[in-house]
């Protein structure tokens, strides 16, 4: 990927810090800044919770809930009966195909939950790879769904969203670090890096699965991104350089606001090139650099509940965060780095309304332009201080 600035040249992470130096906070106004930025997806060219979920799948105790408790928590009722009325065309912000698609999804899942459970319980390998594989896939199409209507769930339930993480209930914290450490250590010449994802017809009849690969082709207008998963978890280069010019050379804070738990993305730092993040030797305590994730809540047991403590890191909540961290280090948030408009989109306004920077990812400037025009004033004066990280130029 590449860095580009506001005109759409090509530049590096240094000449990029010393824009920041420079030109947006000259005569060490730099010193007052932090940085805030989003990971899945912007840290990393993956979606870490996604692939903690599909090494979860390779435990044996998930598929020993029984049916009605795993039906319960894939869509509990209140979700449920939200995207029923969705279908209904009485929500306004839910397109009927799109909640008519979940609800059918959930059907397929619990189905497949149910062959597989039986098919684990007799001990046959890989709960038969198809059915397996058709439910890592429709898993992540409704993931893929609840991301999409995640602003009209949280304004009808109260800032409650359906997080995948509602599986580890029951779990001790600790299961949540091991399985992250597992992605995080796979190399990129092991087998099984990448993994199809395939609807099969002959499940079809055997499950009594309704949803088909066309079906989520038409409905979302395009083939799916889910086809095929790679699990190699990958830095991205541009980014990891933009970050550590910042908090190394210029010893700018940094906190790494995300909606996935802060377990997994505690770990997804420590195990990769961002390790310098939670490193810092020069700073004193409780001045350096933080992780903010979502958190499970804890039973009196110690173990974990499938609902989430307070409300998920995403929206106005993440920009919270950033700005409680820049609080507390009484600094200004004036560097911010995302890839959703939707999710990161507060904590990038925000940045911005400081007479800061930043930093939108995705595949090139032109939709990143189109996406965030919403985040983006239309002044000259904003539209000079976003930058762009690119795949195609």
């Amino acid at each position: 990927m590449e860095l580009l600035n506001h005109q759409g040249e090509e530049i590096n992470a240094e000449t990029f810090a010393d824009d920041i130096k420079t030109i947006h906070f000259p005569n060490n106004e730099y010193r007052s800044v932090v940085l805030a930025s989003d990971m899945d997806n912007t840290m990393f060219d993956n979606d870490l919770g996604t692939l903690v979920f599909l090494e979860k799948m390779d435990d044996p105790k998930f598929w020993h809930l029984d049916i009605d408790e795993f039906r319960s928590l894939l869509l509990p009722k209140k979700y449920r009966g939200l995207l029923e009325k969705g279908a209904e065309k009485k929500v306004d912000g839910l397109h009927p195909p799109i909640c008519k698609l979940a609800l059918d999804l959930a059907y397929d899942i619990v189905n497949l939950y149910e062959k597989i459970r039986a098919s684990v319980a007799a001990k046959r390998p890989n709960g038969e790879g198809k059915l397996s594989e058709e439910f890592a896939r429709k898993m992540i199409e409704l993931d893929r769904i609840f991301v999409l209507i995640d602003g009209t769930l949280s304004k009808n339930l109260n800032g409650q969203i359906l997080m995948r993480t509602r599986f580890f209930a029951g779990k001790n914290p600790s299961a949540i670090t091991t399985l992250a450490q597992k992605v995080m250590h796979r190399h990129p010449t092991n087998i099984g890096r990448r993994i199809a994802l395939n609807i099969h017809d002959e499940n079809s009849r055997y499950a009594e699965q309704i949803v088909t690969e066309d079906r989520i082709t038409q409905v979302h207008g395009a083939p799916s991104p889910y086809q095929e998963i790679d699990r190699y978890v990958k830095p991205i280069s541009v980014v990891q350089g933009i970050i550590h010019e910042a908090v190394q050379r210029l010893r700018i804070p940094a906190v790494v606001a995300t909606g996935n738990l802060k377990a997994i993305a505690k770990t997804a730092i420590t195990e990769s090139d961002y390790s310098f993040l939670l490193k810092q030797k020069y700073v004193r305590e409780g001045e350096g650099s933080a992780v903010v994730g979502t958190w499970l809540r804890s039973g009196e047991n110690g173990t974990l509940h499938p609902k989430v403590e307070g409300k998920p890191v995403l929206w106005d909540r993440k920009a919270e965060e950033a700005l409680k961290f820049a609080k507390a280090r009484r600094r200004d948030l004036k560097i911010a780095l995302g890839d959703s408009p939707s999710t990161d989109g507060p904590m990038l306004r925000s940045s911005l309304a400081n007479g800061g920077v930043a930093v939108v990812v995705g595949k090139d400037i032109d939709s990143l332009r189109r996406r965030f025009e919403k985040v983006v004033p239309k002044e000259q004066r904003y539209q000079e201080k976003v930058y762009y990280v690119v795949e195609d130029k």
